[in-house]
């Protein structure tokens, strides 16, 4: 008998769905947390960058973009 595993043929379609079908599953149960909005990062860094956007636009239009 022979002990070696059966090779499947790449150009065969159902082998390739069933090879990217479990790839995608990998793939989102390794980015899963990813996706999860966590409030104490969101929140900071939201109002860190309004304040940072408002500032730049008050200087550019305001008075102080005159130089």
């Amino acid at each position: 008998m022979n002990d070696e595993p059966i090779q499947a043929d790449a150009h065969d379609p159902l082998t390739r769905q069933g090879e990217d079908a479990a790839l995608i599953r990998e793939a989102a149960a390794l980015t899963r947390e990813l996706s999860t909005a966590k409030p104490s990062i969101y929140w900071p860094d939201f109002l860190i960058c309004a304040a940072i956007g408002s500032a730049a636009l008050f200087w550019a239009a305001g008075p102080m973009g005159t130089f």
